[in-house]
């Protein structure tokens, strides 16, 4: 299980990743054994994932007439494929590529790195999220915060392949928009 003080020690090098900070690395665990352990991220993910679906779906919900209904467990049954395939697709699309890319030796240090600051990435989703769904943000402002949120999430994965992969501002770049199709990809499993 991850504790408390992992988990502490991954969202600050999460922030170190984010400004860039040379000494970023040094908050991860990037042994063989690192890289195994970084996929038990999904542990404290899943329930920030759940909180963001069951927003969504409430969302849904108050927008659909009201003798139109969603069927609740199909929506979350989507919703926990659809994390677990982003979870493992990624991660496997680049084993797969890790040679061609040249990121062979830096490849289990990229995944570590991108499974601890998927939890920095997640958060603001959550909190725009649950927000919206209190009606505390109308949908002009969470449209406008999940732009920004974006942002953030986008400029963590360049930062962590730029200094995890120690890649050049185009590899990271196009590592950035591959996983970001590969999301969408796993997204289309919703419909």
């Amino acid at each position: 299980m991850i504790g408390p003080g992992e988990l502490a020690r991954a969202l600050q090098g999460a922030w170190r990743v984010f400004i860039g900070a040379p000494d970023a690395m040094r908050h991860f665990d990037t042994s063989i054994d690192g890289f195994w352990r970084s996929f038990l991220v999904i542990v404290p993910v899943a329930p920030l994932f759940a909180l963001s679906a069951f927003a969504e779906y409430q969302s849904l919900q108050a927008m659909l007439p009201a003798d139109v209904t969603v069927d609740g467990t199909a929506f979350f049954w989507k919703e926990a494929v659809r994390l677990c395939l982003d979870w493992v697709a990624l991660p496997l699309l680049f084993a797969a590529l890790a040679g061609i890319l040249g990121i062979r030796q830096t490849y289990a240090a990229f995944i570590t790195v991108r499974n601890w600051v998927t939890i920095a990435i997640v958060l603001p989703f959550v909190a725009i999220s649950l927000l919206g769904a209190a009606g505390l943000l109308s949908e002009d402002v969470q449209s406008v915060l999940a732009i920004v949120a974006l942002g953030f999430a986008l400029r963590m994965m360049y930062m962590a392949a730029r200094i995890a992969l120690k890649a050049r501002w185009d590899l990271a770049a196009g590592i950035v928009v591959l996983d970001f199709l590969t999301s969408l990809l796993t997204l289309a499993t919703k419909r």
